[in-house]
């Protein structure tokens, strides 16, 4: 009866993901190739969620391909056991609020198998936030060179001067001016008194 359960829970494909569940070092292409996308068509969105992140802060903050290689390939070999973990404890709960034998598979089929849907929306209105943002990025990168043209600042409250990500620190017998190259002006910092 249980395995019957499990297979309606999963739906589409269920013989063949039931068989890779019970064998250890199973490996999921679609979920490697796919990793959190996959995650929420087969409705598990938590996890799709972690797996998001996971993957947002390797791309963002770790940016070395290896490391998203292997987590690609971890999400593969994970997989097929949180997918049973993820069953288990759903068909548990589908168990404690159903009454009849015939609810219990109802709720099993409708609580499980897959959702397009999900799979399509989720990464659609991740994909829209992500050009919000770079958006939101280009457009304030373009206000920033319409207010200050020049590649460099200047601040004579604080007496610094930065290019390119290095702050220079000079004294009060410094003044900036513009240095003119080829009709681009640069920032420059020269001596109050001499050149």
């Amino acid at each position: 009866m249980e395995d019957i359960l499990v297979k309606k829970f999963i739906g589409k494909n269920a013989d063949v993901i039931y068989s890779k569940m019970e064998k250890k070092g199973s490996f999921n292409i679609f979920c490697m190739l796919f990793s959190f996308i996959y995650f929420i068509y087969r409705k598990m969105y938590l996890i799709g969620l972690i797996s998001y992140l996971i993957q947002w802060l390797v791309g963002n903050y770790v940016k070395n391909i290896f490391v998203s290689i292997i987590c690609m390939i971890m999400c593969g070999f994970i997989f097929y056991p949180l997918y049973k973990i993820h069953i288990t404890r759903k068909i548990n709960k589908i168990k404690e609020k159903a009454t009849t034998e015939e609810e219990i598979n109802n709720m099993c089929i409708k609580k499980g198998g897959t959702s397009i849907l999900s799979a399509i929306i989720i990464p659609l209105i991740l994909i829209i936030i992500l050009i919000g943002s770079l958006g939101m990025m280009i457009f304030d990168s373009a206000q920033d060179t319409i207010n200050n043209p020049n590649t460099g600042s200047a601040s004579n409250t604080n007496n610094e001067y930065s290019f390119n990500g290095a702050t220079i620190k000079y004294g009060d017998d410094w003044q900036q001016k513009y240095v003119e190259v080829g009709g681009k002006k640069y920032n420059a910092l020269c001596e109050k008194d001499g050149d």
